[in-house]
């Protein structure tokens, strides 16, 4: 009894702290599900407010169903969705199977594309697709890429650019004002029946 009433008094003031401790968590508890529950109220307005520009701008915009709509409309909203053109490169290159440090070794090697953005690198990816590349060489077995030149009014390239803005639309969530997207299962089976009927 002695023991327990010498240490009643430490003992007391830890219960104390404990329960001090405790209320103060149930405060961070309340207040973090008060925060939880306002998030959640912002995102619902949000998705509502988002599918209504959406349905407005499907109303608002023609049909991107040209290569000029779709790159205008990319030009547009590319600064907010897509400042450093980096979608537009990878769909680019998914597009071409193009490996920026595959075709352009040497440049990769000198670091020539660590700090370039993607408008920059979709330059190298057009003019070795669809253009010319003049080299320097600079040293023994080495190449370095010193101009580039795209033929933009070919018919391959102008076939090329309306399938990469499209490509990056569907990407940055605008599919919605494209031309649906035919399925390849689908061009697979009329080319069999055109085989067939030849």
């Amino acid at each position: 009894m002695l023991t327990a009433i010498r240490e009643y008094p430490a003992l007391k003031v830890k219960y104390e702290a404990m329960r001090e401790q405790q209320a103060s968590q149930e405060r961070t508890v309340v207040q973090l599900s008060i925060a939880y529950n306002n998030l959640q109220i912002g995102n619902r307005q949000l998705s509502q407010k988002n599918k209504a520009l959406e349905a407005a701008l499907a109303k608002l915009v023609p049909r991107l169903n040209s290569r000029e709509h779709c790159r205008r409309f990319y030009k547009t909203v590319a600064p907010y969705l897509d400042p450093g053109g980096f979608v537009l490169y990878k769909s680019a290159a998914e597009l071409t199977r193009f490996h920026i440090s595959t075709e352009f070794a040497t440049e990769d090697n000198l670091g020539k594309f660590e700090e370039m953005d993607g408008y920059g690198m979709l330059r190298y990816l057009t003019a070795d697709r669809f253009g010319s590349v003049e080299y320097e060489i600079v040293a023994p077995c080495y190449e370095e890429a010193v101009s580039l030149h795209t033929n933009y009014t070919s018919p391959e390239y102008l076939a090329f650019e309306k399938k990469l803005y499209e490509k990056t639309l569907r990407k940055l969530g605008f599919g919605k004002l494209l031309p649906e997207e035919r399925a390849p299962q689908k061009d697979m089976d009329k080319r069999k029946e055109k085989v067939e009927e030849r």
